[in-house]
């Protein structure tokens, strides 16, 4: 069952619809990202971003190919994404990007990055198995096994959790805990039947939830352990 560190999802003040978004800002497969007081969804040629306060959509240029895939952005403001065999790193700044060798093949990855343990987390699409990096170290690590393949939803919030969607069953996201290797289920999504499922997290706490294909943009509080 849902953990004593989530909200409710509620038709009312604690779970509402956002912006619509353009068309092609939800893409498939792409994970949604929090950083700066928004929420950033790549698309091939730009980076799409919400920002809650002014309730709106902007367009920053991506000025690199990171390639459509995960995405995620890390304190010293670097894009990561992964492909079929690496890991990419890119900087915005100079519109370079490192390649990381991840020693197996990816399909459609997922890809996020955790601050309080400074790892990059990251899958394969109908996969079981998590894997981390620590960009410091330059290591790789196996974390625990999901309960059921791992769909498109992957985010984290920044605290040592991991929101990771289930490919099976769309209105099911799970959290993963590093440092005990707990996996535990979110309340189900209501209204949610088939689609991929992006999430983020971002105003202190509040993951937010999209479907692809769709428009549509939701929260659900999360309480601060």
């Amino acid at each position: 069952g849902a953990g004593p560190n989530f909200g409710a999802w509620e038709i009312g003040d604690l779970m509402y619809r956002m912006a619509a978004a353009p068309a092609y800002a939800i893409q498939p497969n792409c994970a949604l990202a929090y950083y700066g007081g928004g929420i950033f969804q790549v698309t091939p040629t730009d980076i799409m971003f919400y920002q809650p306060p002014s309730d709106e959509w902007r367009t920053a240029p991506l000025g690199m190919d990171l390639g459509p895939v995960g995405m995620s952005i890390t304190d010293n403001d670097s894009l990561w994404t992964a492909n079929s065999a690496f890991l990419l790193r890119g900087a915005p700044a100079t519109s370079t990007v490192e390649t990381i060798s991840v020693g197996t093949t990816l399909v459609a990855p997922r890809v996020t990055y955790d601050q309080l343990t400074g790892r990059i987390y990251f899958a394969s699409q109908g996969s079981m198995q998590m894997r981390s990096y620590d960009p410091v170290a330059r290591s790789f690590r196996l974390e625990g096994m999901a309960p059921g393949n791992i769909g498109a939803g992957f985010c984290s919030d920044r605290a040592g959790h991991i929101y990771v969607g289930s490919q099976a069953e769309p209105r099911q996201l799970w959290q993963y805990s590093p440092a005990s290797g707990r996996w535990q289920n979110l309340p189900m999504i209501p209204g949610f039947a088939t689609g991929t499922t992006n999430c983020g997290v971002a105003e202190a706490g509040a993951l937010y939830i999209a479907q692809s294909p769709g428009t549509e943009l939701y929260r659900l509080p999360l309480e601060r352990l």
